[in-house]
């Protein structure tokens, strides 16, 4: 019977110290398991080896268990989960153990880093697509600062694909199913330069019509159509050294996200009242009646180099990338066949990254340091405008004698009518991530991480809700004050 024990101290940021230790499970020597390479603590290790909560998944294991996008990891990784409230772009979010980022607001990043091929998707949002040409998975629950570069107070995900190969080869399949769901993906790869320059192409397109029906004009929403590109150029010019180049490229154009109600409650009178379709409620309803549109389309294209250099006892590694995100989404805010509000959402943001590791071993000492750069600009506009009931919507909710006024204060084309922000943020931390075999069965893990951050943000927000002016915030009526105005604001 072989049994390994594992000690780890990690320091976070230069304050709070947690020390956690993890017995493996023991094996017997005459029975002996398939190895599962993994590289959580950055280091080609056998799963087993590795002292950290986490689930790897293979690109096998992927298909066999029908994951075909981030979305469905939750179903194969034990306390993940993964949300969607608004849309994909917008209202994503992920938690580990419970422990996530809530809320649509552009300047919030997850406490759960996605990372794909080593480089961090800033937002949730970005992450939510199609799986092409994975390779693994890894899941890591709890903090991993010092050995991913940002935002991984709660656990990461990494993704990591297949590089090209020497050998020609590749694979075409496809499928169709219910809804019309129609799926190719693809992938090529080979030498262009005999052991010295391999290329892969790898994509896929994904479209399917919507399941959710808007009775009165036969729409259908929550429908697929989006693709992903991905092309990579493997360059080895000696044993000791080798660059591997990604540019990839995806984008949505979707009918989404509408959701029929669960229930109504005293909403059901009051749009029977103004004329709007009641479609019956349920749990697994897919009827429903709007009067406005449900649109999420985004644009994501980036690159990225890694460069590994491999000594006989140290080894470096460079990843720079760049990324652009862009995306939209139009919402009926009230979800029912009253005219009340639209929003629209629009978002780019434009990241770069820079990280650098040196590692090595020397006697017991597994040691690796690193440094990493983080330089991200965000803008985003918004508005909820009100519709040409919103006035009658609002009035019905008061008693009769207060109705002529009321209807007056929520003018169509009203409302949140611009919401322009901006966000610019700085970042560089140094970390370092050291193993020391005390003995044959016991290790001890030294970690530490000097994070320094910097934000500059500005906001400007045009209103039109004379509400906010009628009724006092300390009004019996202040439940009517809607849209209110918020100061601009300039830290930049």
């Amino acid at each position: 019977m072989a049994q390994k024990f594992k000690l780890g101290l990690l320091l976070l940021s230069n304050t709070s110290i947690l020390i956690t230790s993890s017995v493996w499970a023991q094996q017997d020597d005459e029975n002996p398991r398939d190895e599962i390479i993994v590289t959580a603590q950055k280091r080609a290790q056998d799963v087993q080896d590795v002292p950290i909560a986490m689930t790897a998944i293979s690109g096998v294991e992927l298909e066999n268990n029908g994951v075909p996008d981030v979305s469905e990891l939750g179903m194969i990784a034990p306390s993940l989960r993964i949300t969607t409230s608004t849309s994909e772009s917008f209202g994503s979010v992920l938690r580990i153990r419970g422990v996530g980022t809530s809320g649509s607001n552009a300047g919030l990043e997850g406490s759960v880093g996605v990372f794909v091929d080593g480089i961090y998707r800033s937002r949730t949002g970005i992450a939510m697509n199609d799986l092409i040409n994975v390779e693994r998975i890894e899941v890591l629950r709890g903090a991993q600062g010092t050995l991913f570069g940002k935002n991984t107070s709660a656990g990461a995900i990494h993704i990591l694909t297949k590089k090209p190969e020497f050998k020609f080869g590749g694979s075409v399949d496809a499928s169709y199913g219910n809804y019309n769901a129609k799926k190719i993906r693809g992938t090529i790869t080979g030498p262009l330069i005999e052991d010295k320059l391999a290329v892969r192409l790898s994509g896929t397109f994904n479209k399917r019509d919507g399941f959710i029906t808007d009775v009165p004009t036969g729409r259908k929403f929550n429908d697929r159509d989006r693709f992903v590109l991905r092309g990579q150029a493997l360059l080895t010019p000696n044993d000791n050294m080798d660059f591997r180049l990604i540019i990839d490229y995806s984008e949505k154009d979707e009918n989404c996200c509408a959701s029929p109600f669960k229930s109504y409650g005293a909403t059901q009178a009051v749009i029977a009242g103004l004329g709007g379709t009641v479609i019956p409620a349920g749990e697994f309803s897919r009827d429903i009646a709007v009067d406005g549109d449900f649109v999420n389309t985004a644009e994501d294209f980036g690159t990225s180099l890694e460069f590994n250099w491999r000594g006989n006892n140290t080894s470096f590694t460079s990843l720079t990338s760049w990324r652009n995100y862009q995306a939209f989404g139009l919402g009926d805010v009230d979800r029912n066949a009253i005219d009340v509000a639209d929003n629209t959402t629009d978002i780019d943001v434009e990241t770069f990254t820079q990280e650098f590791r040196l590692q090595g071993t020397q006697g017991r000492l597994d040691w690796m340091v690193g440094a990493y750069y983080f330089d991200e600009n965000i803008s985003r506009e918004s508005s909820i405008v009100y519709g040409s009931q919103a006035g009658a919507w609002f009035a019905s909710l008061v008693p009769g004698f207060l109705r002529p006024l009321v209807s007056t204060l929520y003018p169509e084309g009203g409302g949140a009518v611009s919401n322009l922000f901006a966000q610019d943020t700085t970042g560089w931390a140094l970390f370092t991530h050291n193993v020391i075999e005390v003995t044959p069965k016991l290790d001890v893990i030294l970690g530490a991480r000097f994070s320094h951050e910097s934000k500059d943000g500005s906001g400007t927000f045009v209103t039109n809700s004379p509400s906010c002016t009628t009724f006092s915030p300390t009004s019996p009526l202040a439940a009517l004050r809607v849209l209110c105005p918020v100061p601009d604001f300039n830290t930049k």
